[in-house]
């Protein structure tokens, strides 16, 4: 049903947002891209949501992924 979509959805954003929280909170990133060992504008890549697990990405490379360029 549409209220059960409606749930699933807000599940998954309340992962995201613990996600985001903690490695924004723990600083989870390291000294350079994972793809191409870039210094600048340094992301974390969330592999894995409910786990906090992700790579290092500059701004550049973690666009590609997710927009798969």
């Amino acid at each position: 049903t549409n209220r059960d979509l409606m749930m699933i959805n807000h599940e998954n954003n309340v992962i995201k947002y613990k996600a985001r929280n903690f490695a924004n909170n723990h600083k989870q990133k390291g000294d350079k891209c994972e793809q191409c060992n870039s210094t600048e504008n340094l992301h974390f890549h969330h592999t894995n949501y409910e786990k906090n697990e992700g790579i290092t990405l500059c701004s550049k490379c973690h666009f590609k992924i997710h927009y798969s360029i």
